[in-house]
């Protein structure tokens, strides 16, 4: 079982944030690389754990029915604008963004 999900990891870092070499030539570029591609896993594993622990319906779990990339494409639309020093609103979301959401049981707000 662990096996898998280090597999799983591995996968979702290679495929998911694109992260499968760096490129990087300055020691600091590159510790600022791994940085942000820990953080970028640690959320996309939250992700993944909230959606296979979450039940879609009585025999399948939401991983069923969105995988990792759906489900970050969906949060992607979300936008925060700005109208004024310390004053933020979110964009409109689409139907299928609050069915995921609430499916969920995140909020964005």
């Amino acid at each position: 079982k662990n096996r898998d999900e280090i597999e799983q990891y591995f996968d979702h870092f290679k495929n998911t944030i694109d992260a499968a070499c760096s490129h990087m030539q300055r020691e600091e570029s590159l510790e600022g690389w791994m940085f942000i591609n820990h953080i970028s896993m640690q959320i996309i594993y939250r992700l993944f754990r909230i959606l296979k622990t979450i039940p879609l319906n009585k025999k399948q779990m939401l991983i069923h029915k969105y995988s990792i990339n759906d489900a970050i494409e969906h949060m992607k639309s979300i936008k925060q604008i700005r109208f004024a020093p310390g004053e933020f609103v979110f964009s409109e979301m689409n139907k299928s963004t609050k069915i995921l959401l609430n499916q969920m049981k995140t909020s964005i707000i």
